[in-house]
């Protein structure tokens, strides 16, 4: 073999090996050869990938990939050559041309997160928040980060809470819903197990929170016709009349409670339901209406 051939091979095998930059298709009256296009046409075939067609070779990636590199020695379009190209924490590692799971904290380091967690790189886990994150401040198990405003242990029953940590002791974060719909992040709920007091009376059960925890059971409300918001605004006025005077709470009622009107309340079904002191009347349905 002459000294030009084993040159060509070489050039040829190298651009094998490491994929070659973006391709674009070939001008009209060339092919694609050795990783490059030369004059004449292509004999039908696109860098030997594609069908008999009539066309100027689009190369070895049928033309222009979507992705960031041409694989000449499968004509596959890759997304990756090293995990240096893998810059989303979610997934992070070059696998086989593709950006995909990690599988070790030190797969994170290059990106400055902490940990690898369930196949993706986070900075904490509630696990290591304490290790990790600021003192006193919460990991986010949304998106794996330390919260600069959420403060361990600082929400109280019924409040909105992004951790199980967040809530108070003996508290977790706990999905809740409204008239059977989703709400949005989570409600600090005193573990059933604990002993509950009005007005969270009702049990929940088979929710997993946000952190993680599953199998406990909560003191909760009547999710069916009211909100943690408007349990919370309770006594509050509504100088309106109107229900949107209860901060917008959903499920909150504007009327008269103990005698005082534009009061903000809730929807109930039994005494318990409501704070202590104030009844559920049939008459009304709402939390220390009339009788």
């Amino acid at each position: 073999m002459s000294r030009f051939s084993h040159l060509a091979w070489f050039v040829l095998a190298a651009a094998m090996l490491a994929g070659c930059p973006e391709t674009t298709s070939c001008p009209e009256g060339q092919r694609y050869f050795g990783a490059e296009c030369v004059p004449g046409l292509d004999g039908g075939h696109d860098g030997a990938q594609e069908p008999i067609d009539a066309g100027p070779d689009a190369g070895p990636c049928a033309g222009e990939c979507d992705l960031d590199h041409c694989d000449v020695s499968s004509g596959r379009c890759l997304e990756c050559l090293g995990d240096d190209e893998c810059t989303n924490a979610s997934a992070p590692v070059c696998s086989v041309g593709e950006c995909g799971d990690c599988t070790t904290d030190d797969q994170c380091s290059r990106l400055g997160l902490h940990e690898c967690h369930e196949g993706g790189c986070v900075d904490c886990t509630p696990e290591t928040e304490e290790a990790v994150c600021p003192p006193a401040f919460v990991c986010d198990p949304a998106d794996g980060s330390c919260s600069e405003t959420a403060v361990r242990g600082m929400v109280g029953a019924c409040g909105a809470c992004i951790a199980d940590s967040h809530c108070g002791e003996g508290f977790d974060c706990v999905p809740m819903n409204y008239m059977g719909t989703p709400r949005d992040g989570g409600y600090c709920l005193r573990r059933l197990s604990l002993g509950c007091s009005r007005p969270y009376s009702v049990p929940i059960a088979g929710r997993r929170t946000l952190s993680g925890k599953t199998g406990e059971m909560y003191c909760g409300i009547d999710e069916a016709v009211t909100t943690c918001e408007a349990v919370l605004v309770f006594g509050e006025d509504c100088p309106s009349g109107l229900a949107t005077d209860c901060t917008s709470a959903p499920g909150a009622v504007c009327g008269t409670v103990a005698g005082i009107a534009n009061t903000c309340t809730y929807a109930c079904a039994d005494n318990l339901q409501c704070p202590m002191l104030r009844t559920c009347p049939d008459a009304s349905d709402y939390c220390g209406g009339p009788s």
